[in-house]
């Protein structure tokens, strides 16, 4: 039986980002909120969050404006049992999942495609990738993310999205980098998902590339 906690990446001088906050914790009570009290940025902070890793099956970090559907834990619990063995992207915003979720299936992979607004990895994971990471990737690349792709290629494993999302980016028009298509292509809805489909044979979806960047190597 799957167990899941959770982690929020949280700038905590920012109102809405407080108030999201408080919207997350209705799904997630128990969720635990690392602030960015002393402004070290993003790396550091979602760093923090993937440190606090619990004594649960999974562990997933979050960033402070990603907004559950309805029933998300429920969802995501039953995606987690269906398949633990996979870093898990509960949004997503590629095709891939709307072409799933077309063809009658609720699974789409990629390589390298990882979003940092949530994301499951088992926790016997989180060690082996903070490890490898400290050795190998400079220490003041700013991208979690794509920290995280870069060792999944390494590692030979992939990105399993779950079709349709169960998060939103309630974000995406303000912060630094402000992009109002940045959402999830397909969102669920919190009606019941046969997780059965589509596990075998998910819609698969190129790489970004992403895992190439020759900044966050260490010479």
């Amino acid at each position: 039986m799957v167990s899941l906690t959770v982690s929020i990446a949280h700038t905590p001088w920012d109102a809405q980002r407080r108030a999201w906050i408080t919207d997350i914790r209705r799904h997630w009570h128990e969720a635990r909120v690392v602030s960015d009290w002393d402004r070290a940025g993003c790396w550091p902070t979602v760093r923090r969050a993937w440190l606090d890793a619990g004594r649960g099956t999974h562990h997933m970090v979050m960033a402070d404006d990603m907004l559950p559907v309805p029933s998300c834990r429920r969802l995501l619990l039953g995606a987690l049992e269906a398949k633990p063995d996979v870093c898990l992207s509960p949004f997503c915003m590629k095709r891939c999942t709307l072409e799933a979720v077309a063809a009658g299936k609720h699974w789409a992979t990629s390589p390298d495609a990882v979003y940092g607004g949530a994301t499951v990895l088992p926790t016997a994971w989180v060690a082996e990738w903070l490890s490898w990471d400290r050795a190998h990737l400079k220490p003041d690349y700013p991208h979690d993310d794509v920290r995280l792709a870069i060792w999944l290629v390494q590692t030979g494993r992939c990105v399993w999205y779950t079709a349709p999302s169960l998060f939103e980016h309630a974000g995406a028009a303000v912060g630094l980098h402000p992009n109002r298509n940045r959402v999830a292509t397909i969102l669920a809805d919190g009606a019941p998902i046969d997780w059965a489909r589509g596990l075998t044979d998910p819609v698969h979806s190129p790489g970004k590339g992403r895992s190439l960047d020759p900044k966050a190597w260490k010479v």
